[in-house]
């Protein structure tokens, strides 16, 4: 229950706007705006200081009501230009396209992607949901230059379809991938990391480019894996899955891990994006 009254606070403001957009195109219906302004401009001549009440006298309270609507939802998106999104100290698991109507409905340019689940990260870097992606400041991730970066791959032969499993804050081992994807050609990329702690490694990112890049031209399906912090994903997405046409994979699919007991992956994936 605290959690969902911190993400319903950490709301607050998107809804309330939500709702003042939808009040503000039913206002003038309610009220009848055109009536009043029948009444008080009963015996006034057109001119240029009334003709804009003519026009809205002509569109009607309907019309009235998208304009109003529309004014309102521009002062919003004004204040909301220079605002934050994702600020609270809360797991920000919502729908995308909540994530979407804040972006481009409501003006937020700038959305913190820590604490955001890792498919949710893929969707808005993917996708430019957002203008501008906050992962936290350079001393949140101490920069690691010659670390180990280690390859593995099991079941290898020609595959439509691969998994990618990328350790990197946490190891992952065969038995927490579900069983239905568990024999499918897998490619393992390992952070040889020394603790659990969030780092950021350009050797880490520049393995997993190559690697993805060298995949069998056959490869159309790729299933993510990854325990990757903010920043790691925010550059892979852009690194090597960014490619509109020019790349080969047509399906990316990340499967989410849970947070819990033997923190295995769930049964079945997010479909990031599905060109085929």
């Amino acid at each position: 229950m605290k959690i969902l009254i911190k993400k319903l606070k950490e709301s607050l403001r998107p809804i309330i706007q939500i709702v003042l957009v939808i009040i503000s195109f039913f206002l003038p219906i309610i009220v009848d705006v055109t009536s009043w302004i029948k009444f008080f401009f009963q015996n006034s001549e057109i001119n240029f200081e009334t003709a804009k009440y003519y026009f809205l006298l002509k569109v009607g309270n309907w019309g009235i009501g998208i304009i109003f609507m529309f004014f309102i939802l521009f002062q919003i998106k004004k204040a909301n230009s220079d605002k934050l999104f994702n600020t609270g100290n809360v797991y920000h698991n919502y729908p995308y396209v909540w994530y979407w109507i804040c972006a481009k409905l409501l003006g937020y340019t700038k959305c913190n992607l820590k604490l955001v689940p890792i498919y949710i990260q893929f969707k808005l870097v993917l996708n430019d949901t957002f203008a501008e992606y906050d992962v936290g400041t350079e001393d949140d991730y101490p920069l690691i230059e010659n670390e180990e970066i280690e390859v593995k791959r099991a079941n290898w032969n020609l595959s439509q379809e691969v998994n990618l499993v990328l350790a990197d804050t946490y190891p992952i081992v065969r038995t927490q991938m579900p069983n239905s994807k568990s024999m499918l050609p897998t490619l393992v990329i390992i952070r040889k990391r020394p603790d659990q702690s969030r780092y950021y490694s350009p050797k880490f990112i520049a393995k997993i480019v190559d690697e993805v890049r060298k995949l069998p031209k056959k490869t159309i399906v790729v299933n993510v894996f990854p325990t990757t912090n903010a920043k790691h994903t925010k550059k892979i997405v852009g690194d090597v899955f960014k490619l509109a046409d020019r790349g080969n994979i047509k399906k990316l699919v990340v499967f989410q891990q849970s947070n819990k007991g033997k923190r295995k992956f769930e049964e079945k994936g997010k479909v990031i994006y599905d060109y085929r």
